[in-house]
């Protein structure tokens, strides 16, 4: 093991215990059956692995006597130990890429989760994130000023991560960029920018592997999974910034980009030239 502390701990065993569930469930997982937060049946598989990460996360703030505020997808808002010594907040999301789960093709899919100190923290205050991937059978840990951990469920073995290399530049074929909304339809044109469909599988290959450099997307369904890019791409040298170039690390968020879907757009990518290259050629 990398020496976790009791939170990395539990975001590494409540991801551990989501990756299992989902291979025990296999195609039982994609039955619309369990109800979400909304009273809407949702899939199997995305609702369980918010449960596991709900129980994990419960446990510990139990025995350490942790208040946790938790958001998540289908789940929505819950408060753990509530009377705890300090408060904690952390957002996930059970299964990320959906469609790719329901029918599978060349991009994956994932759970997710970040947590920070605090009850209403900035994007910089996230101090643990990771994300399992499903079919990869990988874990993803993001640490704090400790690296970015990448831990192989088939080895059971962890391996760090290396920082980006210097001088990578921007590249149309390494672009990655969402296409669902029409702010985002609308900024982007006829680029052909790859679509796929799973922030999660987005960011991992990111960050795990040199053929993409660059994420865009706009905010959305209360911004679940940008935490997670954040801590992930900055451990690894990387910016997030938005619109205006300008890094997104001081935004508190509970507040910032919370209206609606589509209201900001968020530029991730290896490092700040990348990203000042994207923002010249989206019509925002």
């Amino acid at each position: 093991m990398i020496g976790l502390d009791p939170l990395d701990r539990a975001v590494f065993d409540g991801l551990s215990n989501a990756y299992r569930n989902h291979v025990a469930l296999g195609e039982a997982g994609k039955a619309k059956d369990k109800a979400n937060r909304f009273g809407d049946m949702a899939m199997r598989a995305d609702i369980e692995a918010e449960e596991h990460i709900l129980t994990t996360l419960r446990e510990f703030a139990d025995k350490n006597n942790i208040c946790i505020i938790c958001k998540s997808e289908e789940l929505g808002e819950n408060k753990l130990n509530s009377d705890g010594k300090e408060t904690f907040f952390a957002v996930f999301d059970g299964l990320d890429g959906s469609s790719n789960y329901l029918n599978k093709n060349q991009f994956g899919y994932g759970t997710m989760i970040a947590i920070a100190k605090g009850d209403s923290p900035t994007y910089e205050d996230f101090i643990i994130a990771g994300e399992a991937m499903m079919e990869e059978g990988k874990i993803v840990l993001a640490r704090k000023r400790k690296g970015v951990f990448i831990y192989d469920v088939y080895r059971d073995e962890f391996e760090e991560l290396p920082k980006f290399e210097e001088g990578e530049s921007f590249d149309d074929a390494r672009t990655l960029a969402n296409k669902y909304f029409d702010e985002e339809i609308k900024a982007y044109g006829d680029k052909s920018w790859v679509y796929t469909r799973s922030t999660a599988w987005s960011i991992f290959s990111i960050c795990t592997d040199s053929k993409f450099n660059g994420l865009i997307e706009v905010t959305r369904k209360g911004n679940l999974e940008q935490p997670i890019l954040y801590l992930m791409i900055s451990e690894l040298g990387g910016v997030m910034v938005d619109t205006e170039g300008k890094p997104i690390g001081d935004r508190d968020f509970r507040n910032w980009a919370q209206s609606r879907d589509g209201e900001e757009y968020f530029i991730t990518a290896k490092n700040m030239e990348i990203a000042q290259q994207v923002l010249t050629l989206i019509d925002i």
